[in-house]
């Protein structure tokens, strides 16, 4: 008997064995459960075609003997399955026609898992706010009914949206308690994938105690289950945290098993690659070279469709130690690489069977660096939208393709910094001389000096190859590193930061923790710049976690300061102001008045952004008297924009713009915002273009959405407002795949004060709601709807 069987029975009372009373003869609820049993089976193996045959003849079975638990049951099922192979649509009507029987009956304990799976689908298509809202209401409804598996599953679905927000001390409360109730209750179906999100969560927040054992629990579970999608996955993310933790033989181990539980090759995709370089890096140090080798061909050619230089060369090095005699030569792509439409219908590394599976995982884990495809979709969706007096109006987007589209907008890029720059100055330099590696090191950071970037490169290459053959990890970090740095000077930003993601990999191997925090921290600075504030959390979450271990007071200084402003992003103003306080500290403990200047301004700016301009004056005053003057003005000109003086912040903006470098260009959105806060829209607009072009080229998806923001309003101010609302739709759209909830909250506002505009008051009083809980969640600035009619 299923888990919505048995629940069913029990609300209404209703004994285990059926009595000869009943309507249904025992005969045929007997036969309708096994049908229904073959189609899960089918469904745990991955043969969707035959559980949807099987669920199909389980409702017309249940319809006939008008038995609605078995009927609802079925249909669950067959929304699972629609979610697993992404026709969204589909599944959004079959969960719509089980909700209104269950609401136009008395059986309420279908309505508490209609909500709760049409959450899930919610989630899948990136609507976090919605599932949220739809979690909740689940789980109200299950508490109402008494309905303890609803309930768990609507608290741990939850726990999944805190953790893509990075709330993991709230995730794991809500898992912990969720997967109680499940196994009191007898709802154990999705307790491996709920177990695989308690370690996650945990991980995130630096407990790691139970974290293995978590993972082995829920692949044994998976396993007893006979739930093949969920062995896969869960056996993955026991070989990752294995290769992650340095047990190379575990890893080794399940990352063999879990590729061998693919029903058939999956995609060519970055995440694919990934775990072939793992499984293949695992294998070298297990011993088994040739496997190795095998398994780094193949990474290789995932690569190599992808068009991925940074993964190619992680092969290749891969390729090289596992060689006996020397470096293996790069292989040629494969002259039968799959066409798009083939890799598209292939299966995906962590394709979902039912609606708990990795559809479900927040948006950052889907995204990874420097795909080709996420940087066509944003030049894509740049190109549509060129400037403001002309709105592109394209043909309605189907949930799945929307859905798609979102994912495909990966972080791509960052702007200069020196960061990584003076980490590399610091880098051992041996004379050439004593080693040939270094002696192509050296030139290449001439030949970057004198401004020679295609030089630099082919330098580095060179260094590689004998970093490779030598097997000399430290070269080969500092090699990534200039690399990185020579990719920046020609604006390629997306091949920098893969770098950049390299040099860690290397680090983290090879445990030198310095390094990884010092590299760590350049990520993070670059997400930040991109508006990628998911991805830049999580990477000074991972910095947090080694800081102990680094004796050193100015890296120390540096990765508070930046979890001080991300966290204060989020909302957690708290854990923001006591990292700035400590950062505060350590910066007057170095006796660096510039440092402890550049940390109060960035503070102050931290304390703006979440309402609390009066203390931020404090922190710019104090900053005042050895504060650079650029970073000042940018601080000032954030300071009268929160408090409503257009003018005076435009003032501030224009001083940090003249003289800049023409790279330097972020700025001009916040000049465009004040100049059309000032209703000098032509102006606002010769600036938009220039962003546009700019966001287009250098892949910047943060400073896409701030100017698709601006242009809303333009077009709104100049009588195109459905032409604003289309570029808004873009802005929650993209905003919420970079886990930006300021951005979100924007876009709502405007959409409100839009539709109101339009005499469109209910779904104008809709968008404030969302936008005032995202407003309240994050403290951010309060606003008065005052475009609304009061209550």
């Amino acid at each position: 008997m299923s888990w919505l069987d048995r629940f069913i029975k029990w609300v209404s009372g209703a004994e285990d064995a059926p009595t000869p009373s009943q309507q249904t003869p025992p005969k045929a609820n007997n036969a309708l459960e096994s049908i229904l049993e073959q189609g899960r089976q089918a469904q745990y193996d991955e043969a969707y075609d035959t559980a949807m045959q099987h669920y199909k003849h389980a409702r017309e079975v249940a319809q006939r003997q008008m038995d609605a638990t078995s009927e609802a049951d079925a249909l669950l099922h067959q929304a699972d399955v629609l979610i697993a192979q992404g026709s969204f649509k589909e599944a959004e009507t079959l969960l719509g026609e089980l909700q209104t029987k269950a609401q136009n009956t008395q059986h309420r304990a279908p309505l508490a898992y209609a909500l709760i799976s049409r959450g899930v689908l919610a989630q899948a298509r990136g609507a976090y706010e919605e599932a949220r809202n739809l979690y909740e209401q689940g789980r109200r409804h299950a508490e109402t009914i008494g309905s303890n598996g609803a309930q768990g599953r609507a608290m741990c679905h939850l726990a999944d949206i805190y953790l893509a927000e990075n709330n993991s001390g709230y995730a794991v409360k809500l898992l912990r308690e969720g997967l109680t109730i499940l196994q009191e209750s007898g709802d154990t179906e999705l307790l491996p994938y709920f177990r695989m999100r308690l370690a996650d969560a945990l991980i995130a927040a630096q407990d790691e105690s139970a974290v293995s054992d978590l993972l082995h629990i829920a692949y044994k579970e998976a396993t007893e289950a006979q739930h093949k999608p969920y062995r896969r996955m869960t056996a993955l993310r026991v070989a990752e945290y294995a290769a992650q933790t340095g047990d190379s033989l575990t890893a080794y181990q399940f990352f063999k098993l879990a590729l061998d539980l693919f029903s058939r090759t999956p995609a060519n995709t970055s995440r694919y690659a990934d775990i072939l370089l793992s499984y293949s890096q695992a294998a070298l140090q297990t011993g088994n070279q040739a496997e190795a080798r095998t398994v780094a061909e193949k990474a290789l050619y995932a690569a190599q469709s992808l068009g991925d230089e940074g993964r190619m060369r992680e092969a290749q090095d891969i390729l090289a130690a596992a060689t006996p005699g020397g470096l293996a030569q790069k292989t040629q792509p494969h002259p039968t690489a799959p066409s798009m439409p083939e890799a598209i219908t292939a299966q995906a590394v962590d394709q979902p069977t039912s609606q708990q599976d990795e559809v479900i995982q927040p948006a950052s884990e889907t995204l990874v660096v420097g795909e080709p495809a996420a940087a066509e979709a944003v030049q894509a969706t740049a190109e549509t939208v060129t400037t403001p007096e002309e709105a592109v109006v394209s043909e309605p987007a189907t949930e799945e393709s929307a859905a798609k589209e979102s994912a495909m907008i990966a972080p791509v890029a960052s702007a200069p910094n020196p960061l990584v720059d003076a980490l590399v100055t610091e880098a051992s330099e041996p004379e050439e001389d004593e080693d040939p590696i270094a002696g192509f090191i050296n030139r290449a950071k001439r030949q970057q000096a004198e401004n020679d970037p295609e030089g630099s490169i082919k330098s580095l290459q060179k260094a590689m190859e004998l970093a490779a053959e030598a097997d000399s990890q430290t070269h080969r970090i500092t090699i990534h590193q200039l690399m990185a740095s020579a990719y920046r000077m020609q604006r390629q930003f997306e091949e920098a930061i893969e770098q950049q993601k390299v040099a860690y990999l290397i680090a983290k191997q090879t445990r030198d923790r310095r390094t990884s925090v010092k590299l760590l921290n350049q990520l993070a600075t670059d997400q930040r710049e991109l508006g990628l504030l998911g991805d830049a959390l999580r990477s000074v979450d991972d910095t947090l976690l080694l800081l102990s271990s680094v004796d050193d007071r100015r890296i120390r200084q540096t990765a508070l300061t930046l979890a001080g402003s991300l966290y204060g992003t989020q909302g957690d103003t708290a854990s923001a102001d006591a990292f700035f306080q400590e950062a505060l500290m350590l910066s007057s403990a170095l006796g660096d008045q510039n440092l402890r200047a550049s940390t109060l301004l960035e503070y102050a700016t931290m304390l703006i952004a979440t309402n609390r301009t009066a203390e931020a004056k404090k922190q710019i005053e104090e900053a005042r008297p050895a504060a650079a003057s650029r970073q000042l003005a940018q601080v000032l000109g954030y300071w009268h924009a929160a408090n409503g003086e257009w003018a005076d912040a435009l003032i501030q903006f224009e001083a940090v713009a003249k003289g800049r470098d023409e790279s330097d260009d972020q700025l001009e959105t916040e000049r465009a915002k004040m100049l059309a806060e000032l209703g000098r829209y032509d102006d606002a607009a010769n600036l938009l273009r220039r962003a546009m072009q700019k966001a287009r080229e250098q892949r910047r998806l943060g400073m896409l959405i701030e100017v698709l923001l601006i242009q809303a309003r333009l077009l709104s101010e100049r009588g195109k407002p459905q032409a604003a609302i289309d570029s808004l739709e873009n802005v929650l759209k993209f905003a919420k795949q970079a886990q930006s909830p300021r951005q979100q909250a924007q876009a709502y506002v405007v959409l409100s004060k839009i539709r109101a505009s339009m005499d469109d008051i209910e779904t104008a009083q809709t968008d404030w709601e969302q936008a005032r809980q995202l407003i309240e969640r994050h403290s951010m600035p309060r606003i008065q709807p005052d475009w609304l009619p009061q209550a």
